[in-house]
């Protein structure tokens, strides 16, 4: 187990890929996404064995009468695609 303290937070992948490049922390980051930086060397794994568990993508949206006609498409773009590819079903 790894305990932290949290200095900062944010709310998006590419700010928090930030962050980290600016010495802010560590972080657990999408591997298409830091591929670049450690392959130049900018950032290291911390922890080269472990890997998170897989899971699935979740969406969360307040719950309301009317959501717009984009939240809905995206939804259902990402509910075919889990479809279509079997390694994205969650098991809980």
């Amino acid at each position: 187990r790894v305990r932290f303290d949290p200095v900062v937070t944010m709310t998006t992948t590419p700010a928090v890929l930030t962050g980290v490049l600016a010495g802010l922390g560590c972080s657990v980051l999408p591997e298409f996404l830091v591929a670049p930086a450690l392959a130049d060397g900018r950032l290291v794994r911390l922890l080269p064995d472990w890997r998170p568990k897989d899971g699935g993508v979740y969406i969360v949206y307040p719950p309301t009468r009317f959501r717009l006609p984009k939240v809905s498409a995206f939804a259902d773009l990402l509910v075919t695609s889990q479809r279509r590819d079997p390694k994205m079903t969650s098991t809980k």
